[in-house]
């Protein structure tokens, strides 16, 4: 038997939402961590989450094919809008990912598909709680927003369609903030 009922007076779910970014100093302690992993792959796919702000399956399923000189490109089929992207590659993080090539002759930068646990363990080593690998991203928002990047740009370099989202990943204490 189907029952049709109405969903108009159910109250809705509040995601709560996060401002949870890394600073200087548990950047740097979770890189070593990353470093010492078993995960051999784990310290290049948080050094790219955190240069270039990509998502985890963007940064995973990366191509040595899509890169040309300092720039990666995503298509339409790579990004959560379905518009193409270019990730301009920073010299240190094109220095790290030319090391970790270098030992493989393939297509796919990277082989690992599943970094949840060594993230965590990462996480956990490096004296970090309640951070999620998504938050990389706000990270490298963040980053930029303290280098007096301006939000158009850092909403364009996170691919994000609006300011509005943007804005959510912004930590509540934004610089013109700290700096009145």
């Amino acid at each position: 038997m189907l029952y049709l009922f109405t969903v108009k007076y159910i109250k809705k779910y509040k995601e709560e939402s996060r401002n949870r970014a890394l600073n200087e100093f548990e950047v740097n302690a979770l890189l070593e961590a990353c470093k010492k992993s078993k995960n051999k792959e784990l310290y290049y796919i948080v050094l790219a989450a955190l240069y270039t702000g990509m998502r985890y399956s963007n940064i995973v399923n990366m191509k040595k094919s899509n890169i040309k000189g300092n720039v990666y490109q995503l298509d339409g089929n790579e990004t959560k809008s379905g518009k193409g992207q270019l990730i301009y590659l920073h010299q240190d993080l094109m220095n790290e990912l030319n090391k970790h090539m270098q030992a493989y002759n393939r297509d796919n930068i990277f082989i690992t598909k599943r970094v949840k646990r060594s993230f965590k363990t990462a996480c956990n080593k490096a004296g970090i709680e309640n951070f999620r690998f998504h938050d990389l991203r706000r990270t490298f928002a963040n980053t930029l927003l303290y280098n007096n990047v301006n939000i158009v740009t850092i909403s364009n370099m996170l691919g994000h369609s609006s300011i509005m989202m943007t804005q959510k990943y912004l930590a509540n204490d934004s610089k013109k903030e700290l700096d009145a």
